[in-house]
């Protein structure tokens, strides 16, 4: 108990663990807000909604998730990078968050255009045209909220309990306003409203306890930004082809029903993989910042943590796996469907993606390497989509979920083997 104690009071008395530590606890919070409560609301809106509308509201969500990766660009990665290393000179920072938020901006209106074109153009998607465009209040609030900013900055403290606080005040509001089946469109209402309140909050944060305010910038500044975060965009571009195109595919291919049952499974898995993306997303800052001095950094941290990695991330799978019957009943009740069964398949998802996060983002990015990880997400992409839709013609949300694992563990192969290439150039 002692050494326990003198091991929190060393870690709290050294600077740099203390920031990553408080980080963690941030981000933790804040991937709460992000993933666990809208997973809490599944059970009450099966019951109350029907399956059918969740599939419904699972298919707005993912199309506008594509619009969301479209205005977030490569920021996330990329600009949080910038700040991290330029935290200390306040007009170069006015600069990156002007430019940043410029951009986003006009992508978001480029985007409410696609949005407009699509559901007036594609069947399916006409007969619930005002649940698309409440739903793309999410990615309005997004384009406000620099999330980027706070991490590179490494002070994601300001903005995290605020953030949470709004969410959580939403999610309750989904359970006292929607009572039936027909006010199912308040459900986009209340969690656009919810984001779109955070993210002016979070520019008010910026301004007032850092100084930073909007200036209008130079075409050469808008364009270099630009520049610098492509890699990343076609990175995630391709990355959420065979992590959000399946809802999508199997909305277009099968029905709301079988949509609806593959989204429960998936937000599990995606709430699941968010720890694994706040302990990332709070060291990213910092391993960007070591890597730049010694690109031989990331092979030195892996030959210390590789084994405890790759054990806790076998150990989450086998934990899914075990909990998947009492996690399905407790999510969907007396309308399983296949979720169980998706949800078992899935659970591989996360043992490759948190691998693919770890040895990519962490790995391939933070040295760097942002081309070629953004190379091997399309190579990924392309065969995840194909091989999404030729197991949800036959098989459905099993198909769906199949192709899934194995887009997964494609991408784990080509990033290794890149990094052992790259580990013999290092001389290692």
């Amino acid at each position: 108990m002692d050494s326990l104690k003198i091991y929190i009071l060393k870690i709290f008395s050294d600077n740099e663990k203390k920031t990553i530590l408080t980080n963690f606890v941030s981000l933790s919070f804040l991937q709460m807000a992000n993933y666990i409560l809208p997973l809490l609301t599944v059970p009450y809106l099966i019951r109350v909604i029907g399956i059918n509308n969740v599939g419904i509201l699972a298919l707005a969500t993912a199309l506008c998730t594509y619009l969301q990766i479209i205005t977030d660009y490569g920021f996330n990665l990329s600009a949080t990078r910038q700040v991290s290393i330029n935290r200390l000179n306040k007009d170069k920072l006015i600069e990156i968050y002007s430019s940043v938020i410029t951009i986003k901006l006009i992508l978001g209106l480029l985007c409410l255009g696609i949005l407009f074109i699509i559901i007036n153009c594609v069947e399916k998607f006409k007969e619930f045209q005002i649940i698309y465009l409440l739903t793309y209040g999410l990615v309005l609030g997004q384009i406000l909220f620099p999330i980027w900013f706070f991490q590179g900055m490494e002070k994601m403290k300001y903005i995290t309990y605020i953030n949470v606080s709004i969410k959580l005040l939403f999610t309750i509001m989904i359970f006292l306003v929607v009572k039936k089946t027909d006010n199912f469109w308040l459900v986009p209402t209340m969690t656009s409203i919810g984001g779109l309140i955070a993210g002016v909050i979070a520019m008010f944060v910026v301004r007032k306890y850092f100084g930073i305010t909007f200036r209008i910038q130079k075409y050469v500044v808008l364009k270099n930004q630009f520049c610098d975060g492509w890699h990343i965009f076609t990175s995630r571009i391709f990355s959420s082809l065979y992590k959000n195109s399946a809802v999508l595919i199997l909305g277009l291919l099968t029905t709301h029903e079988i949509t609806g049952y593959y989204s429960v499974a998936e937000k599990i898995i995606r709430s699941i993989q968010s720890v694994q993306n706040v302990i990332g997303d709070a060291l990213y800052p910092h391993l960007v910042k070591k890597f730049d001095k010694n690109k031989n950094g990331f092979y030195s941290l892996n030959e210390k943590y590789k084994y405890i990695i790759i054990v806790a991330y076998i150990l989450m799978t086998v934990v899914v796996l075990g909990m998947s019957g009492i996690m399905t009943k407790v999510l969907t009740g007396r309308h399983p469907g296949n979720v169980k069964l998706d949800l078992e398949i899935m659970s591989f998802v996360v043992l490759f993606g948190g691998l693919n996060y770890y040895y990519g983002i962490l790995g391939l990015v933070a040295l760097n390497y942002k081309k070629e990880f953004s190379t091997y997400v399309l190579i990924t992409g392309i065969i995840s989509i194909l091989l999404t839709v030729v197991l949800s013609k036959f098989f459905n949300d099993i198909g769906a979920a199949f192709a899934a694992v194995l887009s997964e563990a494609i991408l784990f192969i080509l990033i290794i083997i890149k990094l052992k290439k790259l580990e013999l150039k290092y001389g290692r």
